[in-house]
Parts: structure tokens; sequence; C-alpha cells
């Protein structure tokens, strides 16, 4: 029996570990609650393989009235299977396709009824209009895409099955790899190769897209080939292979891309050669490359040349804005505050961004100058520089009370969620919730749909789903939820290490997406690299089953904080430990050695990497945030409101 399409006992599968779950214990007056008291003891005998007495169980509660009747309709129905009737598990389909519509137990319905065609069925022309059927009402499901082509092979209609095999190929799925043993690869056309690249490179596999499109370039037409070249030169950039990438990019005439791929490997000799050519071409991008020169020419301690590259090219170019800014920050590194002050004033009067208000405050500090009121007032600001202004004046910010508003709203698919959730079904429960989101209107029903969203552990979604509003206290715990909480204290005790900066880092990370994967290979919660987990676990003498894998949500917080309390350890400053975590501890012990300064704020607004700079302020501003809401116990070695701005 196929392990891609086998339902049979998909059900039992899927909720065989209901009978020791704490909603097996529920009871109240209600009469749906006690409907769902009995579908747990026929879940539970289904998962006994005691079908008979499950059918009854489900028989008792089936009703037009009950609120999950199409689920009970379903698990009867898959009994009725399990035991070999299969007229009145077809009847149970039927009624569940004619009255039941757009749910999930109608889509496991649908799938069901194929199964049980599929094996007791000899018209094969019927078992493939309920492949159609149902791909018309859920094209995207690729497992039955693969199934149906598998079926139109036996049938007998190889160009039809080829044709899906061949597309599922080109969109690099799950089912990639078997189906591209199920068609003759000489039908694959360089459209084909083209086209699966550019699928590889949305699921970040720039290796494998890669070999694509030097597929694609073998049988390629001659207009085609620069196109293709393009997508080479991409993949090799995202690979950081920045000399083999600037190579191509050279060979397609694209100067920009080439300068910016000298420019990660420091090759400043071919960089200024290219912006030469650039300059002389107007291309308006030329700005950027000319703020980096800048830049470098600043951290090698050449203030005056720096000065000199902005000075001449600040008018030539669309980055104003940029171009005074890295100006004034120049000035302010080298010690001229006053103009420092003058331009960031100037930049804040221009765009009105807390960034220039606080650099514009560290100038006067700098100076003697009193600048205490300047920073209580940024204080009260919800953002980065304000959490560093709260620093600076050594208050805390508001603290948020907890939100005591209990939104209620009289909706079936609300009512459906709740019992689906007791039952444990959660990609049922989050199927209803989804469906509401159509008919969201008001910021009530929103914030009421996010907090569904977070008590089923959907906290990535809830998280965006918050976002649809505008900031407001009454959604700040849906913003920064306490996550995995149970396992974050227990890492948190575990290694002495703030809790809240466990949380931080996550939600920076993954957004709390236990299956999160990057571009550079990391994976979970943390986004771990798998050879630092490994390194860790090494270290920590962890025992990690054979089954179990990295993106477990409990090994993964626990490795990523073990990693960030080495860290700690390590630079003795939560700023340090935070770059390093993202950027690497090597390429932060060479900052250091360069960079001029031991202030911490200083530091982070110097961070050469763009990422990295705005990882850090966001994980500093979101444990600024965390502790605005969270009463909680000072952990072991807390530094909560100790996140230090000096380095040392």
């Amino acid at each position: 029996m196929s392990k891609l399409i086998h339902r049979a006992g998909f059900l039992i599968i899927m909720l065989g570990l209901l009978s020791s779950t704490p909603a097996m214990c529920m009871q109240t007056a209600d009469a749906n609650d006690t409907g769902i008291k009995t579908l747990q003891e026929g879940i539970k005998l289904m998962h006994e393989d005691t079908y008979g007495r499950a059918i009854t169980k489900f028989s008792s509660v089936i009703s037009d009235d009950f609120i999950i009747n199409d689920f009970a309709l379903l698990w009867r129905a898959e009994s009725y299977y399990r035991t070999g009737n299969i007229d009145k598990a077809m009847a149970d389909i039927k009624e569940i396709k004619d009255d039941y519509g757009d749910t999930s137990a109608f889509r496991d319905a649908l799938r069901l009824e194929i199964e049980i065609s599929r094996r007791n069925i000899d018209d094969t022309s019927e078992i493939l209009a309920l492949y159609r059927n149902y791909l018309s009402l859920y094209p995207a499901d690729l497992e039955i895409q693969y199934r149906y082509a598998k079926s139109l092979k036996s049938a007998g209609a190889d160009d039809k099955a080829a044709e899906i095999f061949k597309n599922l190929y080109i969109k690099a799925s799950d089912f990639s790899d078997e189906s591209y043993k199920e068609f003759d690869p000489a039908i694959l056309n360089s459209e084909d190769l083209f086209r699966r690249g550019n699928s590889l490179i949305r699921q970040m596999k720039f290796t494998n897209a890669e070999t694509a499109f030097r597929r694609a370039l073998d049988m390629a037409r001659e207009d085609m080939k620069d196109e293709i070249y393009e997508k080479i030169a991409y993949c090799r950039f995202r690979r950081k292979d920045y000399p083999e990438a600037a190579e191509l990019y050279k060979k397609l005439n694209d100067r920009y891309m080439e300068a910016v791929s000298y420019l990660r490997t420091s090759e400043m000799d071919k960089l200024i050669k290219t912006i030469d050519i650039l300059k002389e071409m107007k291309d308006p991008r030329t700005g950027l490359l000319l703020i980096s020169l800048a830049n470098n020419e600043r951290r090698k301690g050449n203030y005056n040349n720096a000065v000199s590259i902005l000075n001449n090219e600040l008018d030539k170019y669309p980055f104003r804005e940029e171009s005074l800014w890295q100006k004034g920050w120049t000035g302010y590194l080298e010690g001229n505050y006053k103009d420092a002050e003058n331009i960031f004033n100037k930049l804040y009067n221009s765009y009105n961004s807390n960034k220039y208000l606080y650099w514009a405050l560290r100038s006067r500090e700098k100076m003697s100058q009193d600048v205490t009121g300047g920073y209580g007032k940024l204080c009260s600001e919800n953002d980065y520089y304000g959490f560093l202004s709260c620093l600076k004046t050594g208050t805390g910010s508001k603290k948020i009370p907890v939100s005591t508003d209990n939104i209620k709203i009289d909706s079936p698919l609300l009512k459906r969620f709740g019992i689906l959730k007791k039952l444990g079904l959660r990609k049922e429960a989050i199927f209803e919730l989804k469906k509401m989101i159509k008919t969201l209107k008001k910021p009530a029903e929103v914030i009421l749909y996010s907090k569904k969203l977070k008590e089923i552990g959907e906290f990535k979604k809830a998280i965006s789903v918050a976002t649809m509003l505008p900031y407001d206290e009454k959604i700040h715990t849906l913003l920064y939820p306490a996550a995995y909480w149970d396992i974050v204290e227990e890492a948190s005790r575990k290694f002495r290490i703030d809790p809240v900066y466990i949380l931080s880092i996550a939600r920076e990370e993954s957004r709390f997406d236990p299956e999160a994967h990057s571009i550079a290979g990391a994976v979970g919660l943390m986004q771990l690299m798998p050879e630092t987990a490994d390194r860790m676990c090494r270290k920590i003498k962890c025992n990690i089953p054979e089954e179990d894998s990295y993106l477990n949500i409990r090994t993964n917080i626990i490795l990523g904080s073990y990693y960030l309390k080495t860290l700690l350890d390590q630079f003795k400053s939560v700023t340090l430990a935070t770059a390093a975590y993202n950027a690497g501890e090597n390429t932060v012990k060479k900052w250091l050695a360069q960079f001029n300064t031991r202030e911490a704020d200083e530091f982070i607004e110097d961070i050469p990497y763009s990422e990295t700079r705005q990882y850090v302020k966001r994980v500093l501003t979101t444990f600024f945030q965390y502790s605005r809401s969270l009463n909680l116990p000072d952990a072991p070695g807390t530094f909560r409101w100790n996140v230090s701005l000096h380095l040392d």
C-alpha cells in the first residue's frame, strides 16, 4: 500500500494520541461537549481497532444539529471502511459531499472516497473522474496530482501522465524525485529546465538551481542564454561565490552587480575601476557603491578621504539622505561632534526619524551638554532608539498591563475551532480559522483571530495577523507572545540565561516557526546551523534519538540557548553575542579589532553588514518590548534592563 496516499487508517494515525490528552477528561453540561466526549471515546476505539463499537459511538452523536457532524460522519465512514462495509462508508461520504462543502472533513472525505474506490472498483474511468473532481477543487495538492498521474499511467494514458510527472518535477516539489523516474527526461526542453531552476531559487536551493540552469544552457536557443547566465550568476552570488559571480556579471555587462561582488570580496582596485565605468554610464545606483567606498575609507581611518567622496558625490545621485547620514556619522566617529550634530538635526528636521534625533543627542552628550530631557522624551517612543534612550536615562519604560478585554463573537467557525482544538485536531482547527480571515472586518475580529492562532500555537501566523492593525497595547502580547515558555524557561534555568533573551532571539530568527529554513541552511526556531548544533550537542553531551532532528522544538531551543550562553561567556556583552549569533564569532572579533569604539550603540550603528546591523537592533528592541509586558521572576544570571551600552 502506497505511503504517499494511503488514507485507510489515516485518521487513526492522525488521532492516535488523543486517548491520553487532557481533553478526554473534560465534561460540561453543554450538549456539544457531551458529543465531544462521545467522539473521543469513538476515536479511542478506532485507535484500538475496535471499529464496531466506534461506529456505535459515532452513530449516537450524528445529527444535523451537531456542530461537527461532518467529522463524526467522516470517522464513521473510516470505521465502516475498516470493517469492510463499503456501501455504508460511501453513503456517509456522499452525505458529507452533499451537505458539508468547504471544510477539512469534506476534503478528507474526497480523499477517502478515492482510496476506497481505488481498492474496490474496477472501473478505472470512474476512479480517474474522482481524481479530476478532487483536483478541480484542490489543484495545489501535489500528492494527489502524483497519484493521479500514476493511475493515468496504469490506465495506459502515458502522455497525460508524463505531462503531470514533468510538471511536478519542474515545480521541484516533494514528489520531484519520484516523478522524474516516471517519464522520459528527453521530453524536457530548455524552458522546462529554466522553470525548474526558478522553482528551486524560490526554495532557496541555489546549488540545485544552478544545475538546472546549466542543463537548460546546454540546449537553449541563443536568445535565451544571457537570461540563463544571469540566473547562474545570481545563484553563485547567493552562494557567496563572489569571484565567480563577478566574472559572470562582467561577461553579462551587469556592471553594478559586478561591483557589488567585488565589494563583498573587498577587491577594492577592481571595485574602483568598475565604479568609474558606472559613472560614465550614469547609473544612479553608483551612489550606493560610493557610500560603501566612503565607509571602507573611514574604517581604515582615512576620514578625509571618506568625507571627500561623500562631498563630491552627494548631489549627483538619488541617495542624498544616506549620503548625508554617512557624512554626519563619519564626523561623529572622527570627533567632530558639533558638525555631526548639525547634520543629524538637519536630517531629523527633513525626515523626522528618531535615529537622527538620538544621534544628535549623543553628539551633544559627547560635548558634555545636558541631554537628559531629550533622552527622557525619546524614551517614550516605541522603537529601538526609544529603548536606547530609556537605558541612557536609567529608567524603565512604561509597563503594559495585561489586557483584560474578553472579546466574544458568536461564530459557528469559532465554535468548530474550539471543539476541534479540544479534540487535538490542530490542522483541522486551523483550517476553520483560515476561513474566518475572509470575513474579518473589525479590529476586534482581527484581535480575536490572532488570539485563537496564538492559543493553538500558530505563533508566526498570530504575529502576522496582529501586524494588520496599528500598534496598540491591546495587541502587545500578540506581537510578543511567550511562545514555548515551558521549554524556554527550562533552557533559561539550565544555562543561567535570561528567558526573555531566548524569546527575543527566537522571535527575530523565525517568528517561532519550528519548520523555518534559511538560505544558508539554518533550521528551526533558533535558526541553528547543523554544524553549530552538532558542536553544541557534543559539548552538553545531549542524546538526540535517531527519529528526532534539530527541527524538534525542544532540541532546537535547548541547543540554541546553550550557543547563546557560550557567546555571552565569550564576549561578555549582549550586543556582541547577538551580532555573533547572526554573523559568526570570527566576524565579530574582526570588527572589534577594526572599530574605534567601545560603546555598544556606536558598534551596532557601524556594523558593516546591513543584515546583521538590523538584526541586532530588532533583537534588542524585541527584548525591550518583552521586558515591558512579561511580569516574570528574574531568571538566574539575569541581565534584564542591563543590556549594557559598554562593550567592556
